[in-house]
């Protein structure tokens, strides 16, 4: 019949702990070595000291600070013990579990449950000392989310940046010049009466002429003004929409020497035929 292990119930520092019996006198020799002089017998120990320093000299000892390193983790109230197992938080302190801890994905600071913040574009975890705010509607970004006005040197979420060839879409290049990627508030000031204007354009370009390269003799007499040239598009309409909107913007009668190219663009295996448009637009010579 297997022998049953004796345990005894040891009190340190209000606390109760259980020591087996067969490895009591081996873990007192060690822990109590440097406590003072002690004698043993066989099978007991006696101590030429008070209970109270025997204990005291056991607190300070490696095994004492194992066992009564016991604490719950804050967040799920699990009960953890072992110095191996107890992770702070880095920004207040709290101790966690393994399974309550975060890391901040710029910096790598572990954090607790309390102190991370989400990134509202990409849902990444970040610290405090990471995390920046839209400067116009002040949403939580990350580093890699923001992206600064070509104007004021700003950082704003995506949603407040504006491309600004994407409000001109049938403007030719060189017309105006624009700053790729601005903030609205710089947007409104910055191009707030050209937008107008092009909108008025894209009301007025059916009153705009336009003269194919090919009828150079009829042409009637005129005031050259600007050469244009398109960007591309998927339909030849819209090259020539491009430009009747574009003379409009420019305060011009007719486009002529117009002529069309070919591109060809590829994605992968795929290739597409797009369109761009060529011309020069004028105003009529007053007779």
């Amino acid at each position: 019949m297997e022998k049953k292990r004796k345990y005894k119930h040891v009190r340190i520092n209000g606390r109760k702990y259980i020591l087996i019996q067969a490895c009591t006198y081996s873990i007192l020799l060690t822990i109590l070595s440097t406590a003072g002089s002690f004698k043993t017998g066989t099978p007991k120990v006696v101590f030429k000291m008070k209970m109270s320093d025997i204990f005291s000299a056991v607190t300070k000892t490696w095994i004492c600070r194992y066992l009564t390193k016991v604490y719950a983790c804050y967040h799920c109230k699990k009960h953890v013990r072992g110095l191996d197992k107890e992770i702070k938080c880095e920004t207040c302190g709290k101790l966690s579990c393994v399974d309550c801890i975060l890391r901040c994905e710029d910096c790598g600071k572990r954090l607790c449950f309390d102190c991370y913040i989400r990134c509202r574009d990409c849902c990444r975890t970040v610290c405090t000392d990471c995390i920046l705010k839209c400067s116009y509607c002040g949403r939580n970004i990350c580093s890699g989310c923001s992206q600064k006005c070509g104007s004021c040197d700003e950082r704003f979420c995506a949603n407040c940046m504006i491309l600004t060839h994407s409000k001109f879409p049938y403007l030719c290049p060189g017309v105006i010049i624009t700053v790729d990627n601005v903030c609205r508030p710089c947007f409104s000031v910055l191009y707030g009466e050209l937008e107008k204007k092009y909108l008025n354009a894209v009301k007025q370009e059916w009153c705009i002429e336009t003269w194919p390269e090919a009828l150079k003799g009829s042409v009637p007499p005129v005031e050259p003004l600007k050469e244009l040239s398109t960007s591309l598009f998927e339909d030849r309409e819209d090259t020539l929409k491009a430009l009747r909107v574009t003379a409009a913007f420019l305060n011009s009668d007719l486009v002529y020497n117009v002529k069309f190219i070919k591109h060809y663009a590829y994605s992968g295996y795929d290739s597409f035929l797009m369109w761009q448009a060529r011309g020069t637009a004028a105003k009529r010579k007053e007779e």
